[in-house]
């Protein structure tokens, strides 16, 4: 079912009836991937072959989580909570020139009746500078930032004590038959089949062999370009910061006496967002940054990857009747990325860069202006709370709040918002 053509590679796999899973990319999201499902699908005993490509210039960033972790990168990044905690991520926008905390946690519950954006709404309207929105962030659980090539290393060992194989590479040619990958033939000359072709590689090598990307519309999300700068002998202090101003988006992180800065500037470049619109397309898996391209903001795209690499799990393997496996993986991978375009487009919107917001950002504000509301969903990224953040950040205030919330009692409403403040 499965072989790879080396000789010492080959005899393990002939004749074997497992289950065959090969993994093609670089970096942390290859390395992730290949111990996560060797671990979760240890019950099937697969033979995972883990085809490593060169790295590329995004597997030398530095990226954040915030509880709760997605599963997959949870357990060693927990080992770095002392030494790398994150509180908050600072934005600088025109509206918010001082910055404004943020972090993935809830603002609060004021009572069942009043959210707290309808709450807050009605202290700023009755009581003279009243504290920053971002006062009153939970901060019990901190944030982690990590360095991709420092975990992807991490992962690599894990892999291979999970009997993962590596393969390494300069580059792979796909061979396919009608619209199917049949197998894949290394630079080396090796030869790799199996029953999955799990694609993580940046711009999706393999599944672009099966089908078109498509392009997230120039109006919601503009092509770009990124540089990297590093400076040394900076504070000690662990601190993220995203600035936006005219076409730029700068992140920076502070970490070990060392500044890394990465400037988006979407004035144009070579970068566009893309995606493929059936990540699971035969036997062709597209993950992560082998599923989309998009600006790394909120949401990086190894967040995407663990939130598909969870989904994959309960469903790979199941039967040999894929249509329902697929079409749910498509559905939850298309949400994620929604959700990933449209915190950057609300953005970018707010300092007055994008040219039209997002069918599901127009619905958000709309409803936020109109009442302090927010749209409730589950399964997301970002709370609802979280949202409101965002509103504040970007410009985007309320007018009003609901009925029940205008005939509470102000000072109740006042007192109980003040508690709430945590720093």
């Amino acid at each position: 079912m499965a072989s790879v053509c080396h000789e010492f590679v080959w005899g393990i796999f002939m004749n074997s009836t497992r289950i065959t899973i090969a993994i093609v990319g670089s970096g942390l999201s290859l390395t992730l991937s290949a111990a996560y499902l060797a671990e979760k699908l240890q019950y099937l005993k697969p033979i995972i072959l883990a085809v490593q490509l060169p790295e590329d210039e995004s597997d030398e960033d530095f990226s954040f989580s915030f509880p709760p972790f997605s599963e997959p990168i949870s357990p060693i990044l927990r080992q770095q909570l002392a030494e790398s905690s994150l509180r908050k991520i600072d934005l600088y926008t025109p509206s918010s020139p001082a910055g404004l905390g943020f972090n993935f946690s809830t603002y609060g519950v004021v009572s069942a009746g009043v959210s707290f954006p309808q709450a807050y709404q009605i202290c700023v309207q009755n009581v003279a500078d009243f504290p920053k929105y971002d006062r009153f962030l939970e901060e019990k659980a901190p944030g982690i930032i990590y360095n991709r090539k420092s975990v992807a290393d991490d992962y690599r060992r894990l892999a291979v004590k999970k009997d993962v194989v590596l393969i390494p590479c300069k580059s792979v040619q796909v061979i396919k038959d009608e619209g199917k990958i049949i197998s894949l033939e290394t630079s080396d000359g090796q030869r790799v089949t199996a029953d999955y072709f799990i694609d993580c590689s940046a711009k999706g090598k393999l599944m672009s062999c099966v089908q078109e990307r498509v392009r997230v519309s120039d109006e919601i999300m503009p092509s770009w370009s990124v540089a990297r700068k590093r400076i040394s002998g900076v504070s000690s202090a662990i601190s993220c910061t995203f600035k936006f101003a005219s076409s730029q988006m700068i992140s920076t992180i502070n970490y070990g006496h060392t500044s890394y800065e990465k400037t988006a500037d979407f004035n144009g470049g070579e970068a566009n967002a893309e995606y493929f619109q059936f990540p699971w397309l035969g036997n062709c898996i597209a993950v992560g940054r082998g599923f989309a391209e998009i600006p790394e903001f909120l949401i990086d795209l190894n967040r995407i990857l663990e939130k598909q690499l969870m989904v994959l799990s309960w469903l790979i393997g199941v039967n040999s009747q894929t249509v329902y496996s697929e079409r749910h993986f498509n559905t939850l991978s298309n949400r994620y990325l929604d959700e990933a375009v449209d915190a950057v487009n609300l953005m970018l919107c707010g300092v007055g860069f994008a040219r039209e917001l997002t069918p599901s950002n127009q619905r958000r504000i709309a409803l936020f202006q109109s009442s302090a509301g927010t749209v409730k969903e589950n399964n997301v990224f970002i709370s609802e709370n979280s949202w409101t953040g965002l509103f504040h950040a970007a410009g985007y205030k309320p007018t009003n709040t609901n009925a029940f919330a205008a005939s509470t009692s102000v000072n109740q409403i006042v007192g109980r918002t003040k508690s709430l403040i945590s720093r």
